[in-house]
């Protein structure tokens, strides 16, 4: 298996990512694509489980099926991202973006989502089992028929701080 190596140069440039995708791989496991932007883009099943995309755009990213368990995605922008029936399991996405985010059919167990902003998002029939939903924002998303077994869902009401 051929290995990609994204320079600083690179990783604002979805050039390697899109080539190697448009001729059939699919399996971009394992890779550093930190800051990448992929932003507009359908990869629909990908795989880029165990990956390193903290800080990446992917905003409006067709993402359907991909397979994200055990990627790290902190403080990454996914707004509008279609990541319906996506594997996100025990992945990182502290800090996110995933406003106005497709999860429907989602598989978030152990799914890391510390302070990130989910709000106008569908997570209909989505697992977020033992999912950390601490201090996330949900205003205004559809969580019908979700599992939310044993997630961390304590809400931080800044209101109750005192200065």
């Amino acid at each position: 298996m051929d290995k990609i190596i994204a320079t600083k140069k690179d990783r604002n440039d979805n050039t390697i990512i899109l080539l190697k995708y448009s001729k059939g791989k699919r399996n971009f496991r394992k890779q550093n694509f930190a800051g990448i932007n992929l932003s507009g883009l359908s990869l629909i099943d990908i795989d880029l489980s165990e990956t390193d995309l903290s800080c990446a755009n992917l905003e409006n990213c067709d993402l359907k099926g991909a397979n994200l368990s055990k990627s790290c995605l902190k403080g990454s922008n996914l707004k509008g991202c279609n990541l319906s029936g996506a594997i996100l399991n025990e992945a990182d996405l502290s800090y996110g973006n995933l406003n106005h985010v497709n999860l429907t059919k989602a598989r978030c167990k152990k799914t890391n989502f510390y302070r990130s902003h989910i709000s106008s998002a569908n997570l209909q029939n989505s697992y977020f089992s033992e999912a950390n939903l601490v201090a996330t924002s949900l205003n205004k998303s559809d969580l019908s028929y979700g599992n939310f077994q044993k997630a961390n869902v304590k809400i931080f009401d800044s209101s109750i701080v005192k200065n």
